[in-house]
């Protein structure tokens, strides 16, 4: 699997590079801190809700199946990026 790939296999959710629009790694140490913190807060979140959702006896499969529909539901806001 490439480096810069999150792997669920290994437990890690954060990647090793983030990737920009242009293929290439992204450099700007505020930009890749900001995501990270993002992803962290969003990993904690979503823990929460599968633990909750099982205790309450929904099945695992589904909740990851929940879970996967709405990361896919996801779209661009089209709000301006920012420059470091």
């Amino acid at each position: 699997m490439p480096a810069n790939i999150p792997s669920s296999a290994t437990g890690t959710f954060i990647p090793a590079q983030w990737i920009g629009r242009d293929g290439m790694p992204m450099t700007c140490e505020e930009k890749i801190a900001l995501l990270n913190d993002n992803l962290q807060e969003i990993h904690e979140l979503c823990q929460h809700a599968f633990e909750e959702a099982v205790q309450v006896g929904c099945s695992e499969e589904f909740m990851r199946i929940v879970l996967q529909d709405l990361i896919a539901s996801l779209k661009r806001t089209g709000k301006k990026p920012f420059s470091c």
